[in-house]
């Protein structure tokens, strides 16, 4: 019960923290979208740890048999807790890990907004990447990329499935994920570089220089004229 409340505790402070970093006002776009599109995909991930607290099958069965369990939930579905596991992270080889998904939706709050911060810098060196539209929807293509994967590897464990065994079926989502994200981020450049190159090539204002006093005349009389003007690039003198 201390581990449910310490879950419930974090996932409520998080979402607290995501709101007031939503509020926040001085972000450029692209940041204004990362952060609440994080902070979702965040608490999505985070609520994947509700699934290892359910009873499983087998334990479900027990429960209603009567008898009185020392643990309830796993993390591993179609195998026992407790299995080979990878290294660092020790997820299961042999069977499906919830903690992937758990993992990998739990730190979009950071990813995301680390790929505004990237893109902003990036801009400096492309043009086409120079306008906050181009870098927002960027994002929201990485967001959408993002949570497509969170889903995908939940789907995958659901079935009982190793990440690092997946099958052709998880194999073919997996493309086709890619496809997709990588086909938007395509067409989102493709549109914004001739949009960047047309307003390369419009005239700016003129310059100081554009427009200097002509000689001083002088009226009949002595008195002198008011200064005149050359003629301005778009302007009449």
């Amino acid at each position: 019960m201390a581990a449910d409340a310490a879950a419930y505790l974090g996932w409520l402070l998080t979402f607290g923290m995501g709101g007031l970093l939503v509020v926040q006002r001085r972000v450029d776009r692209a940041m204004a979208w990362a952060i609440p599109l994080g902070l979702v995909i965040s608490l999505a991930g985070m609520s994947v740890g509700y699934l290892m607290t359910a009873p499983t099958p087998d334990q479900a069965r027990e429960l209603a048999g009567g008898l009185d369990l020392a643990t309830i939930g796993a993390h591993s579905v179609g195998a026992p807790d407790g299995g080979a596991g990878m290294p660092v992270t020790g997820w299961e080889q042999d069977s499906g890990d919830l903690r992937v998904a758990h993992f990998v939706g739990l730190h979009a709050l950071q990813v995301l907004p680390l790929v505004a911060i990237g893109l902003r810098m990036l801009a400096r060196r492309f043009a086409v990447l120079a306008g906050s539209a181009t870098r927002t929807a960027l994002v929201i293509t990485a967001a959408l990329g993002y949570a497509g994967l969170t889903a995908l590897v939940l789907w995958q464990a659901r079935r009982g499935q190793a990440l690092v065994h997946p099958d052709a079926l998880t194999l073919g989502a997996a493309a086709g994920l890619v496809a997709l994200v990588s086909a938007c981020a395509v067409v989102i450049l493709a549109v914004s570089a001739p949009r960047r190159a047309g307003l390369r090539d419009v005239p700016g204002p003129p310059g100081r220089d554009a427009c200097r006093p002509m000689s001083r005349s002088p009226r009949p009389g002595g008195e002198e004229r008011p200064p005149r003007l050359h003629a301005c690039a778009g302007g009449r003198s």
